[in-house]
């Protein structure tokens, strides 16, 4: 009995010696979280910076407007571009000319810093992939749902990628619908596109197994090309505003294909998972996957390719 007593008092010194050992300083400050996600080419840069709670809860989160951030490209990183806080939009956005930045460069620096030092700096580094193009779209016949007085139509889509120059390769694809109408002119049929697009909605995705992931925290779905069969997918796409004439045809589209980073892969993969899990209600800067050292967050920069498709 006298022996049973005594080692379950060593068990419980041994347990309580445990606990001392990894307790956490209650002044132990948050990181920062950077988003910054960049499309190679384009004329503004914007990204979002707050602070993220400690271990012990003990941190207020918070979205600093004085934040200092630069971007730099090349390999060396030098001329750096700063980014402004916009209060209006609530983001950090460039304000120079961006074509230096982009010119023959792929390899790109974000530095981001608060004037306190409450917070340890954070930078990360990336290298845009290549541009990958669609190559070609079939599609199912046109349905219409009926919603009131209103008529909605979708359509299956199959999809074909370009092989890659490298692989793995991940992509973020979006399906625009250019509003086109349909009349018969010396008894042909043709099609007349305006000028209107519209974004669609992804319902379901049909084919293409793990390597796709319909978001929900945004329009498109993510890529993964290397998990693919034949680089070949097919998803379901719904009109998002109904007819706006009877001869209105949904069957041209503009398909926005950003080759991405895994790092843009993972991290919105995670989301879009988190979300779907949840309610979506989100009270603090969302942590799933990271590329910034020191913190927290995302800084990609994509390539992009825009292609026209009418389909018959």
């Amino acid at each position: 009995m006298t022996k049973h007593l005594l080692q379950f008092l060593l068990l419980i010194v041994i347990l309580q010696s445990c606990v001392d050992r990894i307790s956490i300083p209650e002044e132990k400050s948050g990181s920062l979280v950077l988003n910054c996600e960049a499309v190679h080419g384009s004329s503004e840069i914007t990204a979002t910076l707050a602070t993220s709670n400690n271990l012990n809860g003990t941190e207020p989160i918070l979205a600093p407007e004085d934040g200092e951030i630069q971007i730099f490209a090349g390999t060396n990183f030098d001329a750096p571009y700063p980014l402004k806080y916009d209060a209006d939009r609530k983001v950090y956005k460039t304000e120079t000319d961006l074509t230096g930045l982009w010119q023959g460069k792929s390899n790109f620096r974000i530095v981001a810093k608060l004037p306190s030092d409450l917070y340890e700096d954070v930078q990360a580094k990336v290298v845009t992939p290549a541009a990958n193009d669609v190559i070609e779209i079939t599609a199912t016949e046109t349905v219409e749902a009926t919603v009131g007085d209103d008529v909605f139509q979708g359509r299956d889509l199959t999809i074909v990628l370009a092989e890659p120059n490298v692989k793995p390769a991940f992509y973020k694809l979006r399906v625009i619908e250019k509003v086109t109408t349909a009349e018969v002119v010396n008894g042909e049929l043709v099609y007349t596109p305006t000028e209107e697009q519209i974004d669609t909605e992804i319902t379901d995705v049909l084919s293409g197994g793990a390597g796709i992931v319909n978001l929900v925290h945004r329009d498109g779905v993510l890529l993964d090309q290397s998990r693919m069969i034949d680089n070949t997918f097919s998803i379901r796409v719904n009109a998002t505003s109904p007819k706006q004439s009877p001869d209105q045809v949904f069957n041209t589209f503009s398909i926005e294909l950003l080759s991405v980073s895994k790092d843009f892969y993972d991290y919105h993969r995670a989301k879009s998972n988190t979300i779907s899990a949840s309610d979506g209600t989100l009270n603090e800067p969302a942590i799933w996957s990271s590329n910034i050292e020191g913190g927290f967050g995302l800084f990609s920069t994509a390539a992009r390719s825009e292609r026209e498709f009418q389909i018959d």
